[in-house]
């Protein structure tokens, strides 16, 4: 194990004790079933920390392995960001174990964000498959789209296919200026991301007439990134944009033949009232 995780894991182990969480480094070492001696050593730099020792420790003391690994993110998990790296997204497969795209209608999405991690509610919603390779990897949610706050660019009764984001990737991987489906503890969002800042994400609405706000991510319980959109085809929108054409050149023509004969008539008195020789 390379120094600087064992150095994050001394940074750790620190924090536990200064906070109180463990009551002495010899207590830790044996609660973890590790000697007291070799954490000492480590503590002092003449020994690295073992793969057994951090994966017990992340397990009974929240420690953050992004943290530790990486070097990123608070050293201690919070309660919510637990819940989310540890939850377990219901799946709907079909006969062959395939999984298949779940699909969430708007009346079903108030109960969607209370019950997204029911494997019954899950189970219950419409399901189906698409013929296409894209969507043999990952797991993908549809969503119908509702009101305005997104047009032009979503219309309601639209509908949008996602794939999930893993809550450990919400930090890194959220792209400015891409569309997501923000699922919170009380709402589904469709937006588009203007702006990443830990632990906030500021989402902007398409239709101008709505104002940007933040969300905070531990309010957050899914996020979808919007990969395609379903629209419906109106089959006569195009005649119809046709005959408005249509009747604006017929409007156009009738104010020029008006105007014409407007000017004729003009003529035709001032001639009138010339002297006759």
């Amino acid at each position: 194990m390379s120094n600087q995780v064992t150095k994050r894991f001394i940074e750790c182990l620190e924090h536990l004790k200064d906070s109180g969480k463990i009551k002495s480094y010899r207590q830790f070492a044996r609660d973890l079933n590790f000697t007291p001696q070799n954490l000492s050593d480590m503590r002092n730099g003449r020994r690295c920390v073992t793969i057994d020792l951090l994966a017990d420790a992340i397990k009974s003391y929240d420690i953050n392995a992004d943290f530790i690994f990486l070097g990123k993110g608070d050293m201690i998990m919070s309660p919510e960001a637990k819940e989310n790296q540890l939850r377990v997204l219901p799946i709907v497969t079909d006969a062959h174990e395939n999984e298949r795209i779940v699909h969430v209608p708007v009346p079903a999405q108030a109960g969607y964000a209370s019950e997204s991690r029911n494997p019954e509610f899950i189970g219950e919603l419409p399901s189906y498959s698409l013929p296409d390779y894209r969507f043999r990897t990952g797991t993908f949610r549809s969503f119908d789209v509702e009101g305005e706050s997104m047009e032009p660019s979503f219309y309601e009764q639209d509908r949008v296919i996602c794939s999930f984001v893993e809550p450990t990737m919400w930090r890194t991987s959220i792209y400015n200026g891409n569309v997501y489906i923000i699922v919170t503890r009380d709402d589904i969002l469709l937006k588009r991301v203007i702006s990443r800042k830990p632990p906030f994400l500021v989402l902007h609405s398409d239709n101008p007439e709505f104002e940007p706000y933040e969300v905070h991510l531990n309010d957050v319980k899914e996020i979808w990134h919007v990969k395609y959109k379903l629209s419906s085809f109106d089959h006569a929108k195009k005649y119809q944009e046709r005959d408005e054409g249509d009747m604006d050149e017929l409007k156009q023509m009738l104010s020029q033949q008006s105007e014409l004969i407007r000017v004729l008539s003009m003529q035709l008195r001032l001639q009138e009232k010339e002297p006759q020789v």
